[in-house]
């Protein structure tokens, strides 16, 4: 902003960024400054708006900034496939547009990682809006760049990283669609991650392992505080199927009581 404010009347032949006041127009709260631009064109103008920088052009085609050449982004020395979108939005758009993606920085990954304020689970926020208030930015790119979101659809991630908006990187699904992903690359709370866990993989590899080499489950089971039922689960891989270890098929070892009584000899019946 400039130092000292220049008076109305006085405005007359300065320059406000690409804008030079040709004359004041109007009277009282109602005056404003009829400008040119440097492209040529002439518009009227708020004071105000003037003194403070915020009208710097005047928002004609030939004014606006150029599309950025990040639409076909390059990952290493391959290219990527290009995207099918429309540039010519509307001016409402334009500004979303250009505020979204000023802030995002290219991965070597083809990642583009907002660099705005995050989710604590690194989902970036942004405000499409006023009216709409603040949503994540990875489904603003969706909604510029793809379209609309179905509803009852989140916009879910394949290289599973949550600060990144690239929509060559997003997909939209369902909750289910998501958690099944979720599942199937092992993001979910499993193992030691989970918070109640008493057991670490150290820990059933070691309880696999005597199992296998015949060692009683009620043994492990009070050794451990476990329930029977639990080592029984852990042994023969039902649970905790993320790590190895030799498994054990229920009832493959029978107990020690049952194996004394099977190594007797049968005794023969009379004729």
């Amino acid at each position: 902003m400039r130092a000292l404010v220049t008076p109305v009347s006085q405005m007359v032949g300065e320059r406000f960024g690409k804008l030079v006041v040709l004359a004041i127009v109007g009277a009282g709260a109602k005056k404003a400054a009829l400008v040119r631009c440097d492209c040529g064109a002439e518009k009227t103008a708020g004071t105000s708006a003037l003194r403070d920088e915020r009208t710097k052009t005047c928002g004609g085609a030939a004014c606006r900034p150029k599309p950025n050449r990040w639409i076909a982004p390059t990952v290493g020395a391959a290219r990527a496939p290009k995207l099918r979108i429309n540039l010519q939005r509307p001016p409402e758009l334009q500004a979303v547009f250009f505020r979204l993606f000023s802030r995002i920085k290219r991965a070597p990954s083809g990642c583009w990682e907002w660099q705005g304020s995050r989710h604590p689970q690194g989902h970036g926020y942004f405000q499409w809006s006023v009216l709409e208030g603040v949503s994540y930015a990875h489904r603003a790119s969706w909604r510029l760049l793809r379209g609309e979101i179905p509803e009852g659809h989140g916009v879910l991630h394949k290289c599973d990283n949550p600060p990144c908006i690239n929509p060559l990187h997003l997909f939209t699904g369902t909750d289910a669609e998501n958690f099944a992903d979720m599942r199937v690359k092992m993001r979910h709370p499993h193992g030691e991650r989970q918070p109640f866990a008493k057991l670490t993989e150290i820990k059933v590899l070691e309880i696999r392992t005597r199992r296998a080499a015949g060692e009683q489950i009620t043994r492990l089971a009070k050794e451990f505080g476990l329930e029977n039922s639990a080592v029984c689960n852990i042994a023969s891989g039902r649970n905790w199927k993320h790590v190895g270890g030799p498994l054990t098929a229920p009832g493959s070892i029978p107990h020690p009581k049952y194996r004394r009584r099977a190594s007797l000899p049968t005794p023969e019946r009379a004729p």
